[in-house]
Order: C-alpha cells, then sequence, then structure tokens
C-alpha cells in the first residue's frame, strides 16, 4: 500500500481542486508572468543604457532581476490573502476567500477528496568573430540571428508554459503553506513547517535555469556571429545584406 497522504498534501490537493473550479489561477500566473517579462526587458535596457554592453552578461542578468520579481509578485500575493483572512471570519466563500471553508479542522483532519486535473555598435564584420564573407554569406548570417533569436524566445515561452500548466499546484501550495498552515505547523507536524518560498522555488527553477543558460547562449552567439552588436534588434540589423 501507497504511503498515507498527509495533512498538507490533503489541503493542497483540496485547494487546487477549488481553485481550478472556481478561481483563475492560470489567468493570475498569467499577469504574473506578464509583469515579470517586463521587468526583465526594463531590466535589460537599464542595463544596457548604463554601459552593460554584452549581451552574454547582460541578458542572465536580467533573467535573474526578473525571477526576484516573479518571487516578490507570489509574495504579494500570499501576503493579500493573510491579510484577507484577519478580515473575514472563518467560513466566508466571497470571491478572495475561496479557500476559507477549510478551516483549521478541515486542513488537518478531513478525508481525501478526489484530486482534480551596451558599447556603440560596431561596422560590419571587423574581423574575427563568425566571418560568413560576402553575398550569400550575408544572407546566412542573418538566418543564424533570426534562429537565435527565435531559440531565446522558444525558451522563454518554454517556461511560460511550465509554469502556467504548475500554476494551480504552485498557488495551491504556497497559500496552503503561506495562509492556511500559518499557526497550524505544530499542530500538522512538528518536524516540517515548510515557508511557501520552497514550494515556490522546487516547482519555478528550472524554467529559470532554462532561460538563463539559453539567454546566456544566445547572447554569446550573437556577438560572436555579429561581432560589435549589443541587442537582438542591432545583431539582426547589422547582419542583413548591404
Amino acid at each position: 500500500m501507497g504511503k498515507p497522504t498527509q495533512p498538507r498534501e490533503r489541503a493542497v490537493e483540496r485547494l487546487t481542486a477549488r481553485l481550478l473550479r472556481r478561481g483563475s489561477p492560470r489567468f493570475q500566473m498569467t499577469l504574473f508572468l506578464a509583469v515579470t517579462g517586463l521587468a526583465g526587458f526594463l531590466t535589460s535596457a537599464l542595463l544596457h543604457a548604463a554601459g552593460l554592453s554584452s549581451m552574454a552578461i547582460r541578458y542572465p542578468v536580467a533573467v535573474g532581476v526578473a525571477y526576484l520579481v516573479f518571487l516578490l509578485l507570489l509574495s504579494s500575493f500570499v501576503a493579500y490573502h493573510r491579510a484577507r483572512r484577519r478580515q473575514g471570519p472563518v467560513g466566508s466563500c466571497g470571491p478572495d476567500l475561496y479557500y476559507w471553508h477549510f478551516g483549521p479542522a478541515a486542513l488537518v483532519d478531513s478525508p481525501v477528496v478526489a484530486k482534480s486535473p551596451a558599447a556603440a555598435p560596431g561596422q560590419g564584420n571587423p574581423g574575427g568573430g563568425f566571418n560568413l564573407g560576402g553575398g550569400d554569406g550575408d544572407g546566412i548570417a542573418v538566418v543564424v540571428v533570426v534562429v537565435l533569436i527565435c531559440v531565446a524566445v522558444g525558451a522563454a515561452i518554454f517556461a511560460s508554459a511550465l509554469l502556467l500548466v504548475e500554476a494551480p499546484v504552485l498557488l495551491a501550495e504556497i497559500l496552503v503553506d503561506g495562509v492556511l498552515v500559518l499557526g497550524l505547523a505544530r499542530r500538522m507536524d512538528p518536524t516540517r513547517s515548510p515557508h511557501w518560498v520552497s514550494g515556490a522555488l522546487r516547482r519555478s527553477i528550472l524554467p529559470l535555469v532554462v532561460v538563463a543558460f539559453c539567454f546566456a547562449a544566445v547572447g554569446f552567439a550573437l556577438e560572436y556571429v555579429v561581432p560589435g552588436a549589443t541587442t537582438m534588434g542591432e545583431a539582426l540589423h547589422m547582419a542583413r545584406p548591404r
């Protein structure tokens, strides 16, 4: 027989099911990801304006800052629901308190319910780097640059898709750990009281690593193919045949 379901896991399952029925976890995650992407873009632009011209360095740094913004958004999400819980009585089921009906007793004792599914741009190719020559070589350079840009965009889309798939469980888990378990850790498990950040990191660290690695590799490759380029736009413009 399998290991009995622990109280915390039961609470996550129940809340995930309720989020899918009555909440909008994937829409909320879409908003978080939109703000996260904007933060990464603005960070890269500010670093470029400050003189950090290397895409291989600037892009992963921007991804890291964007991830911190993502965690800050999740922190605000948890803080909001903590405040709502303090304001409303246990048992209320308003749109912002969709998990309230569980309460401390349900969290610990309820049976398992069914699971629910920057330097100035260079001029041309001044030696070194990926020299494709003239004529047809210029066309090949454009294709290479376009492919590299598509790899970076594809990595961002892939990471976003992973987080959207995980959104119901991720949000349910951080609500259980950050709101419902607050003050009940001893009663649930004397040896462990996980912080909500640990669940968020566990479910989002892989997309972060994938995006950071891809953007660093693409930045390095673009600098090699089009020496002097400091942005993807510059690389595409400089690679065009003249």
